[in-house]
């Protein structure tokens, strides 16, 4: 044993330790149930530190470069994981981490005294304030080796983020042709693709990474050579120069010294961005993690949609059970992540003045929150997203065991009429979908009279009833129904029920090729379809082209009165119920990848009222459409187009 003295007294230390008196006081003074002691990450960014000081000292000081290199070769073997036994002062402790500095200072200094060929203790060689702590202080030593300790980490869980979101993108390929059950609230939606869902998982853990790579430059700014409340009292000038230099070369890392150090010592809000930012990655971790638990569920009783890797027993109890192990490490992480941010919080919030004595706590939630992550992201992208194997066939059973069609109804025959026929089935998917047929094939719609009662099966609807009259053939042999079915409310009153009534009488049953693959689920009706041109089937995917004659332009032409289009606003029409115009705008930037043409577009009725100045001189074109034209917004691109087509209008490149 040796003997060690300060102001307050002796303390008997083991000969061989390489700590020293502040060191032992500490860990008895903060002796929480042998807590764990500091982060290692923590000890070997303050070491990067101490070598960076002392190489500096080197140089200002020549007369003793010898002590500050030999202190600089300590610090490289502290680095290289020597002597890591000997950081004993726990996580959890008073005093705003001066504890922490003096573990390293005495650890460093004994070090260097056994590499001069001293025993440990002879601080008359090497002291570890006057030397190994030269020009520092443990309120600007801290802070700084917090952030390059933070930054370390964050650069390895940035890695293994970028990792698992590639992984999940391919297992969204791969899985992209498996249909299953979407699901809102836990309940039957629409279908999906198994390889959608992971997609949209990828696409959150990008934006995790995009934060990940902003977190960085919230911590290169560091408050070394401040000293104690960041004024820098008694720290050289040439000094606090010569340490950040040295600090850039051996941390590899792109610091610098803050402009303001009195506002980074007293202030640690940054440290709560990054971990709030920390906590963003954890709760998409959870959100993922709990979609896979919930979808491998079963394999009986459950959804098993997929299935999971079996890694290991799943009780003790039920012979042949096997837990979702993985995903459950993920959601638990996701917990302690989560908890560490309030923590980060809280402590952050109880600085006064000049400092803030919770420090250590900030670092002891902090780093333990990145190796966190950084361990079970890995876990989980190894173990759990690139072994999942789906089961095809319980997707598409439970599919079509559900009212998932339902949705694709409504706008033919009105949410009403649907939602009754899904009542009224008792569950069972055949029998609603029958009578969501018959009540198609026998033309109601959302506005045919009988509320939700449900007729039976009849005839093709195909043809669209005319308003009261015939309708003479047009120029180019378009023919309309002579006589004309059963009259309707007049065209120009521009509800749903005087849309049905297209075209002025005429029924025109044309497929075109250039809206071949349109779909005719939820946002295309029978209306919209007819109003094109074209013949509109439920049961069809697609509205595929046939042998006969395209559409007449004929049929989008205005009257005699109006031109069928202008490059420049039109002057007041006043037409009676024959049409409107309307103005597309072709930005000159296009600002989707998915649109190859993104029209910006606005209706221009009746009386054709100019919309005013609001898009660039000549990349606007106002084109007649008839007022019975419905434009359905999401298939208004397509639809722009076509109508430009037939008003021989061409399309800006």
């Amino acid at each position: 044993m040796r003997t060690e003295t300060d102001a307050l007294g002796a303390v008997r230390i083991p000969k061989r330790a390489l700590y020293g008196i502040q060191s032992r006081r500490a860990r008895d003074n903060f002796a929480l149930a042998e807590y764990r002691p500091v982060n290692l990450n923590l000890v070997r960014a303050m070491a990067k530190v101490k070598k960076a000081a002392a190489l500096t000292h080197a140089e200002l000081e020549p007369g003793r470069a010898a002590v500050f290199n030999a202190v600089a070769a300590a610090a490289d073997a502290v680095l290289d994981g020597a002597a890591a036994e000997m950081f004993i002062v726990p996580a959890l402790q008073g005093g705003a981490g001066t504890s922490t500095n003096m573990n390293v200072n005495e650890v460093l200094a004994n070090l260097a005294l056994v590499g001069l060929g001293f025993e440990p203790g002879n601080y008359a060689r090497v002291h570890p304030i006057d030397d190994v702590n030269r020009g520092q202080s443990t309120n600007d030593v801290y802070p700084t080796a917090l952030r390059i300790a933070a930054v370390d980490l964050l650069r390895e869980l940035s890695e293994e983020a970028a990792s698992l979101q590639e992984a999940l993108q391919r297992r969204e390929n791969e899985l992209q042709d498996v249909v299953k059950l979407g699901r809102t609230e836990l309940m039957d939606a629409v279908p999906v693709t198994l390889g959608g869902e992971f997609g949209a998982w990828a696409q959150a853990v990008a934006r995790d990474r995009w934060r990940l790579y902003k977190m960085e430059e919230r911590l290169r700014q560091v408050n070394i050579g401040g000293t104690a409340v960041g004024l820098s009292p008694l720290s050289e000038r040439r000094y606090r120069f010569g340490v950040i230099e040295r600090l850039r070369e051996i941390c590899g890392i792109g610091l610098a010294a803050s402009e303001y150090p009195m506002d980074v010592t007293q202030n640690n809000d940054v440290f709560c961005e990054v971990s709030g930012l920390l906590k963003a990655l954890a709760v998409n971790l959870a959100k993922i993690a709990g979609d896979l638990r919930l979808m491998g569920s079963g394999p009986a009783g459950g959804l098993g949609e997929i299935r999971l890797a079996p890694l290991q027993m799943g009780s003790t109890f039920m012979p042949g059970k096997v837990n979702p192990v993985v995903p459950e490490l993920a959601l638990s992480a996701s917990m302690k992540v989560m908890a560490n941010d309030l923590a980060v919080t809280v402590a952050a919030s109880r600085g006064e003045f000049e400092l803030n004595a919770f420090l250590p706590v900030i670092a002891e939630a902090l780093l333990e929150s990145l190796e966190i992550l950084r361990d079970v992201t890995r876990i989980f992208r190894v173990r759990c997203i690139e072994t999942l194997a789906p089961d095809p066939e319980r997707c598409r059973a439970l599919l079509e065991g559900s009212m998932a069609f339902a949705a694709a109804y409504w706008p033919q025959l009105g949410y009403e009429r649907v939602a009754a026929a899904v009542r009224l089935a008792e569950g069972d998917p055949a029998r609603a979908r029958e009578a969501l047929e018959a009540a198609l094939k026998a033309g109601c719609g959302p506005d045919a009279p009988g509320g939700a009662d449900l007729p039976g099966v009849q005839g093709e609807p195909d043809e669209v009833q005319g308003e009261p009259g015939g309708g003479r053939g047009e120029p180019d042999g378009v023919q309309g129904e002579p006589g004309g079915g059963q009259g309707g409310p007049g065209v120009g009153q521009g509800d749903w029920r005087a849309r049905r009534h297209l075209l002025s009488g005429r029924s025109v049953r044309v497929r075109t090729a250039a809206l071949r693959r349109m779909p005719s689920g939820a946002g295309f009706s029978r209306q919209a379809a007819s109003s094109l041109g074209l013949a509109f089937d439920p049961r069809q995917t697609e509205i595929s082209s046939g042998a006969l004659r395209p559409p007449s332009r004929r049929v989008l032409r205005p009257p005699r009165s109006c031109p069928a289009r202008t490059d420049s606003p039109p002057e007041p029409w006043h037409g009676q119920g024959h049409g409107i115009f309307m103005a597309l705008a072709f930005p000159r930037f296009r600002t989707s990848r998915t649109s190859r043409n993104s029209f910006r577009w606005r209706y221009v009725r009746g009386d054709c009222q100019h919309p005013g100045a609001w898009s660039p001189s000549g990349a606007t074109r106002y084109v007649y459409v008839p007022r019975d034209v419905m434009i359905i917004p999401m298939y208004r691109d397509r639809t722009l187009r076509i109508l430009l087509q037939w008003a021989d209008c061409s399309l800006p490149s």
